[in-house]
């Protein structure tokens, strides 16, 4: 018997954009700023 937990949304601490970062979250938050 096994038991396996999974933590989903525990990423790093910096904040959407990343300075550098080309990704498609960090272009997405450069365009539309909330």
């Amino acid at each position: 018997m096994s038991l396996t937990i999974r933590l989903t949304g525990t990423g790093g601490a910096q904040q959407v954009p990343v300075f550098g970062c080309d990704c498609a979250a960090c272009q997405r938050a450069r365009v539309d700023a909330r």
